[in-house]
């Protein structure tokens, strides 16, 4: 994690905090207070003004609404990526092969480093991360016993972030959530399948953890010919026709 510091700006802004303090314990010896008040004082103003000032803010920005992944290589693999929230992916191993198996995809999983409130207050994201880790090696063990062919890595602690950056570096044709049950979950995932199916113009998936998924929906068929009576020789010709049968090359003029 890189130090607040390491950069000019960053010592600029912590200059600018002191400076903020000594004037606000000045104000307040001025004013008749006593070595306490001007301690407190200047304690809560170094605070606050390092909250504002030093301390990285959230990378996430929302995106456009309704959003469009990037186009994928024509001739490239099926892609699904599952981003996880939940602790333990294993019990869905079984459901992810399944989806799977429509396409013959291959997955990349994606488990959020997620935190707790007071360690993202304070950018504190090692054991976080460590966390994370854990859980990627853990459900690529479930997925690779389960026949899945996937490759893991850590993701962003805000998980819109972390399907933002997965779905720009490895691309996507469907995306899976895993999270908790709606008792069970993290405050960093709150809303978040709601609000990825309102940015994205991909093809989302709801797996719980604990909870039976929802049967697969079936692949869209083509729509069947409907034949008008006093109509049926004309077409058995159409069908018949090589230029329907034989494809573009049946267009081609015999020599």
């Amino acid at each position: 994690m890189n130090h607040p510091l390491q950069s000019e700006a960053g010592a600029f802004r912590l200059v600018q905090i002191t400076i903020g303090a000594s004037i606000a314990a000045a104000v307040v010896a001025t004013a008749g207070g006593g070595p306490a008040d001007v301690v407190a004082v200047t304690l809560v103003t170094a605070a606050v003004l390092t909250r504002l000032l030093l301390l990285p803010r959230a990378k996430y920005a929302p995106p456009a609404l309704h959003q469009a992944p990037p186009a994928r290589p024509p001739n490239a693999r099926h892609r699904i990526v599952v981003v996880a929230t939940t602790d333990d992916i294993s019990p869905l191993a079984n459901d992810i092969r399944k989806r799977t198996s429509e396409h013959d995809s291959d997955v990349v999983l994606v488990c959020p480093a997620l935190n707790s409130r007071l360690a993202h207050w304070v950018s504190d994201v090692d054991n976080a991360e460590q966390a994370a880790r854990q859980r990627v090696a853990d459900g690529m063990r479930a997925l690779v016993q389960a026949g899945v062919d996937a490759v893991g890595v850590v993701g962003d602690p805000n998980p819109l972030q972390a399907i933002e950056d997965a779905l720009w570096i490895y691309g996507a044709d469907k995306l899976v959530l895993a999270t908790h049950a709606d008792d069970e979950l993290h405050w960093l995932e709150r809303n978040v399948v709601e609000r990825a199916r309102a940015h994205y113009l991909i093809p989302i998936e709801h797996l719980v953890a604990g909870q039976e998924p929802a049967p697969l929906a079936p692949e869209p068929s083509e729509p069947e010919l409907q034949l008008v009576p006093g109509f049926v020789a004309e077409a058995s010709v159409l069908a018949a026709s090589p230029a329907l049968v034989g494809g573009p090359d049946a267009m081609r003029p015999m020599s």
